[in-house]
Parts: structure tokens; sequence; C-alpha cells
């Protein structure tokens, strides 16, 4: 993806307003508030400090059943999809799936912390730096359970969604504690389907994924 592509949807997580682009700095029209653009990364905030990458993340062959089910689960959905589709993946971290990305032209990764995928550094609590509808897909890879405010989030989501556009969750129900102190949730499958009802979603689908001795294999 071109910079200047993902320069014009990038908006004021103040105000919603454009932000200029300048001398490698992004300044909001209306408040003045600054991001600031590094090396092919937008930074709205600075990155965490406190985060431990796991080289291996990557590596299939390490991968839990569990994590194979995710894959596939995302595979499948993103298979049905047109290379042009435009994508954002929240709290994307190392993209452990990066693969099932590589043939889109569109690709947007946000995490707080500045991984090699990612393009945006931000607080996916807050207001995402993006303009209304300039996605077709919100991606989030088991980063739902790492979201302390789920309600007012999803409706967040929701707005830099484009008109039947689709977003598609993976997370954990049964699960240990991990990436410590930032796991805060696990979820029914009637829990999900209220919040995302409540976020304005529709035609929503919650299933399953894996089986049994994948959740004994985790813990």
């Amino acid at each position: 993806m071109a910079p200047s592509q993902l320069i014009n949807i990038i908006r004021c997580v103040n105000c919603g307003d454009q932000m200029l682009y300048i001398d490698n700095k992004l300044q909001c029209n209306s408040c003045g508030n600054m991001a600031t653009y590094a090396d092919g990364k937008i930074y709205v905030i600075p990155p965490a400090c406190d985060v431990v990458e796991n080289t291996k993340s990557n590596i299939y062959t390490l991968w839990s059943s569990w994590r194979k089910a995710n894959f596939k689960f995302f595979k499948e959905e993103l298979e049905l999809l047109e290379p042009d589709t435009r994508i954002l993946d929240l709290g994307c971290g190392p993209v452990q799936f990066r693969n099932l990305f590589s043939r889109f032209n569109f690709y947007v990764g946000v995490d707080f912390y500045p991984y090699d995928l990612v393009s945006v550094i931000t607080d996916i609590e807050k207001r995402l730096p993006f303009a209304d509808n300039s996605f077709d897909v919100v991606i989030l890879s088991n980063t739902l359970e790492h979201v302390s405010s789920t309600g007012d989030v999803l409706k967040e989501w929701y707005r830099v969604l484009r008109a039947g556009g689709v977003v598609l969750i993976t997370t954990p129900f049964l699960m240990r504690i991990h990436q410590a102190p930032y796991d805060f949730n696990r979820y029914t499958h009637f829990q999900l389907t209220r919040l995302l009802e409540a976020a304005s979603f529709r035609e929503i689908e919650v299933k399953s994924l894996g089986r049994p001795i994948d959740v004994y294999e985790k813990i």
C-alpha cells in the first residue's frame, strides 16, 4: 500500500477532522493535534514499552491446534474476498497469519507497538484515526479479550466500516491469562451476540472453533 493511500484516510483522534502531512508530521486542520510519520508507520501515540516480542509466533509448526483452527477460519473467510478489499487488522501484533494477507492491495495493521507489519500505532480502545467508511473488512484475531471497554469500542469499529462491511472476530472462551496485564475478558456466544447487536451489527454468526482437547492443550 502506498503511503499516500494510508495518509489520505487518517483523521484526528481528538476531533475527527482531516490531518495535513508536512515534513513527516501530520497535523489536524482544526485542533492542531499531531501525529508522526516515520519508517512507513504513523505514530498516533508513543509505542508501548512493556511488550516482549514472540519471534516464534509466525511459525506454523509451533502453533497449537487451537491456533491452527483460527488460521483455518480466517483462510476460508479471506479466500472469498477480492484483492482490492480494504482490510483493517486491529490489534494485529506480529501478524501470525501474514501469509493470508499478502494478496491484498490495501491492508492496514494497527497495534500499540510497532511490529513489522503494523502501519498505525494507536490505542484501539479510543477513537480510531481513520475516516468513516474506510474499510470493507475489520479483523480482530484474538484481540477482543484484550479490550476493556468492549461495547463502546465495537461502535467505533462499526464507524470505519463501509456499508455492507464485515467484521471477523476470533476470541478465546476458555484460556489461561496471557499477555498480562492486557488480558481482560472471556465471552459466551450470548454476550458476543448482544454486544454486536448493540453496536448496530447485523447478520451475526457466532460459532465454536477447535475441540475440547484444544482447551486442555492450551491450559
